[in-house]
């Protein structure tokens, strides 16, 4: 499939519309008539109390930094007549983890947004990170009866995934007006429940036992690493040095 109709379909973004975070009036245009939708910028609608006299310390988003990703749509995204649009690469995204909508930087001024739900996966790769890639899969391919919902980053990938769920927490202000004490302040913070994920069973991994239970079938060699590495197992890199040897086996 060329550029252009790919730009014609209207989520495509070349290498040099990506750098100069441009995209043509044509792709704008037909963003405008389909299911792209106007991101909600503002955070009061995240709660139904009043807020004033308070600010807002925090962000919804997973990263506030737009970062070239490859993504992967569950249905056909392309205008009736046109190619069919599975995936698109290189598109600027970050992700609202409030609104769970991903949302695409077309220009300087212009960011449209897709459900969480249209989306299958995607793979980003994270400015200042060396080029790093990390992958996110929707909940619903990992574990659809849980109450699961956005996205799951893959960690460790392998017979035993390692996953992390980031979620957004919401600490309301403990303003008391009759005794001017506590914040006006709305805190907003970034949480992440790791899971371990066989193809079948989720296990979330609060500690040692969880992550005996999760791989059980090399429990013996997972114990002895555990007591040699004594890696941390409230941490990511602590947890991926274990999946990784777990994997390896």
């Amino acid at each position: 499939m060329n550029k252009l109709l790919l730009l014609e379909a209207g989520l495509a973004f070349s290498a040099s519309a990506v750098a100069q975070s441009q995209i043509s009036m044509i792709a704008r245009d037909q963003m405008n008539d389909g299911t792209m939708l106007i991101p909600q910028y503002g955070q009061s609608y995240l709660y139904s109390f009043d807020n004033s006299g308070g600010s807002i310390i925090g962000t919804p988003y997973l990263d506030t930094t737009y970062a070239k990703t490859t993504v992967r749509f569950y249905n056909n995204l392309a205008r009736l007549g046109k190619e069919p649009l599975y995936e698109v690469n290189d598109a600027p995204i970050r992700y609202n983890l409030a609104t769970d909508q991903v949302e695409f930087l077309l220009g300087p001024k212009d960011v449209k947004a897709l459900n969480g739900s249209m989306i299958k996966s995607y793979t980003s790769v994270w400015p200042g990170a060396d080029g790093i890639k990390r992958e996110f899969v929707n909940a619903r391919e990992i574990a659809p009866a849980s109450a699961l919902k956005g996205f799951l980053e893959v960690i460790v990938d392998g017979k035993t995934r390692l996953l992390a769920h980031p979620r957004l927490v919401v600490k309301k202000p403990t303003y008391n007006p009759a005794l001017s004490t506590g914040s006006k302040d709305t805190y907003l913070e970034t949480q992440i429940d790791y899971y371990a994920y066989d193809g079948q069973a989720l296990t979330k991994l609060g500690g040692r036992k969880d992550v005996l239970t999760a791989l059980k079938d090399k429990e013996s060699a997972v114990s002895d690493f555990l007591k040699k590495e004594k890696p941390e197992l409230k941490k990511r890199m602590g947890l991926a040095s274990v999946f990784a040897y777990y994997n390896g086996l």
